[in-house]
């Protein structure tokens, strides 16, 4: 798209208008559209700050308790920590879906829970009717975070139109779809919240003033190039998820004969992954270890989480609360998960070629051997 977006880049420059301008409010009606939600989204300059800014407008701060799941990106625990709230670690289902258990989450309530955040991982939603049931029985805000589940579906509807107080998404550059850099949305299903979104968004300001601030705010507005790149991008967002679909379900027919060695993503057949990654499950540490380093050796960048959240340095070594109730799940998915290349621009020579490095390595008997545990 290097043609198209260096026509938009020049059409911006040539307007003068770098921000605040048309694109960012195209970009919240097409976002809007293409969840079916019911409002326009909030652009903001990184779903990290989209977590912050849905937080903020709930009034999370210091005293309250945010629970979050125990295998996700940093930035689902880090903006919890920067708004001075308690992060409070819940494990994740054990049915394969690498997403929050509903019944952890709601174990670990307590009269300081002020939000859940459930995030759909590599693109598989949530079980989302267990926690629209959650935010209904006990009138808690859910935040769902669908930085990875762009164009995802569950039970029919489109992730961003679940059901959710929030559901933020993160527009960076690897996702799905994604700006020049960073980039992230805000969706609400409250008209009345709009405004204040508006304002966390621009560091308070009051409508229509440059320098009247009527509340605290971050500086997180998103910019007209990256909301015109963003713009360009989304028509091509299912043509995408399909190019996606077709590599995962050719994965998966190569790499069943490996089991239960390695076992291909569960599939739900409530719920439409958007296969932001595509994660097998392996037999035991020391097989994803050895696997992990065999594909690298061969040029093929498989990657994993390398902890689950609580564990991570910034937080054990951090002078920051955090609670942790449950991660047996968590720990154990993260000791054996290993992650394999998947994204549209990958040619089918490429596909067989991960799948034949897969092959070569069972064949071989490195699977067996302790030469790669070095």
């Amino acid at each position: 798209m290097k043609a198209e977006i260096l026509a938009l880049m020049s059409a911006i420059l040539d307007s003068g208008i770098i921000e605040k301008g048309p694109y960012v409010r195209q970009l919240a009606a097409a976002f809007q559209a293409m969840c079916g939600a019911p409002h326009p989204g909030v652009p903001c300059d990184s779903g990290t700050d989209a977590l912050k800014i849905a937080l903020e407008a709930l009034g999370i701060g210091p005293g309250d308790e945010v629970i979050v799941p125990e295998l996700s990106f940093m930035s689902t625990v880090s903006a919890v920590h920067e708004l001075g709230a308690t992060p409070v670690f819940a494990d994740i289902l054990p049915d394969g879906s690498y997403t929050l258990d509903p019944q952890a989450a709601e174990a670990a309530l307590t009269g300081r829970t002020a939000a859940i955040i459930p995030v759909h991982l590599f693109g598989l939603p949530v079980d989302a009717q267990a926690f629209v049931r959650l935010q209904e029985r006990y009138g808690l805000p859910i935040i769902g975070d669908a930085a990875q589940a762009h164009g995802a579906e569950y039970c029919g509807k489109r992730v961003g139109n679940l059901g959710f107080t929030f559901e933020v998404f993160s527009l960076a550059a690897v996702k799905n779809v994604g700006g020049w850099r960073f980039g992230g949305i805000v969706l609400h299903r409250d008209p009345e919240i709009a405004p204040t979104l508006q304002q966390l968004v621009d560091l308070g300001r009051s409508p229509g003033e440059s320098y009247l601030h009527s509340r605290h705010g971050f500086r997180a507005n998103m910019d007209e190039m990256n909301a015109g790149i963003i713009l360009l991008q989304l028509p091509h967002l299912d043509e995408w998820n399909a190019a996606r679909e077709q590599i995962a379900a050719r994965y998966d027919e190569a790499l069943m004969p490996f089991a239960p060695a390695i076992q291909p993503p569960t599939r739900f057949v409530d719920r439409r992954s958007a296969w932001w990654q595509y994660a097998i499950g392996c037999q035991t540490p020391q097989l994803r270890d050895r696997l992990h380093r065999y594909l690298r050796s061969y040029g093929v960048e498989s990657v994993h989480y390398p902890c689950i959240l609580s564990e991570q340095p910034a937080i054990q070594r951090g002078r920051r609360p955090y609670r942790v109730t449950s991660n047996e799940q968590a720990k154990d998915a993260v000791a054996r998960q290993l992650l394999l290349p998947i994204y549209p621009e990958l040619i089918p020579e490429q596909q067989e070629y991960v799948l034949t490095c897969i092959r070569s390595f069972f064949e071989q008997g490195y699977h067996r051997s302790p030469l790669l545990d070095a």
